[in-house]
């Protein structure tokens, strides 16, 4: 691989529970804005923003982007069914989220390849002189910015990738 490229699926990169791990670090610092912005019903039956969060992050990560696989997995797959807290989001709640919450889905995305990137060729900084904590972009003094704008169009083109692929399932 490319030094730079990025797996399809990132689990490859590392087992899926170190991965779980991770993408709940960096939800957790997005939850609580969802949660304050979001309205008392965020979708349609009312599933928690910090799970759906979690769960989109999460699957995007691991190449699961149409919204019917990833309700599918949420009855399947161990490791998603967790993730979503024993809920089962139908498709419209999962693609009204992502509309709505796209941003920061992407900020979760770009975090956590950071995070993976520092996991596979670890950073020596956590923090910053002064004590503050570091971004996960930040933690790296090796990172160039090229590959920081990898890592960004990464985290767009797997949500451009989710939508695209929800359009064609939609006009079928």
């Amino acid at each position: 691989m490319v030094p730079g490229s990025l797996p399809y699926d990132l689990s490859v990169w590392m087992d899926k529970c170190a991965l779980v791990k991770l993408t709940l670090e960096v939800t957790t610092e997005f939850a609580g804005l969802v949660s304050r912005r979001a309205p008392a019903s965020p979708a349609p039956d009312g599933f928690p923003p910090a799970m759906l969060l979690t769960l989109l992050t999460y699957c995007y990560a691991t190449g699961a982007f149409t919204s019917s696989e990833i309700e599918r997995r949420t009855y399947e797959d161990d490791i998603v069914r967790y993730l979503a807290t024993h809920h089962h989001p139908d498709q419209a709640s999962l693609r009204a989220f992502r509309r709505r919450w796209r941003q920061v889905i992407k900020e979760c995305l770009l975090n956590l390849l950071a995070l993976l990137w520092q996991h596979r060729y670890p950073a020596a900084a956590s923090e910053a002189r002064d004590g503050t904590p570091l971004t996960p972009v930040q933690r790296n003094p090796d990172v160039s910015p090229e590959l920081v704008r990898l890592w960004v169009c990464e985290a767009e083109r797997r949500i451009d990738r989710a939508v695209q692929w929800d359009s064609i399932e939609l006009d079928e």
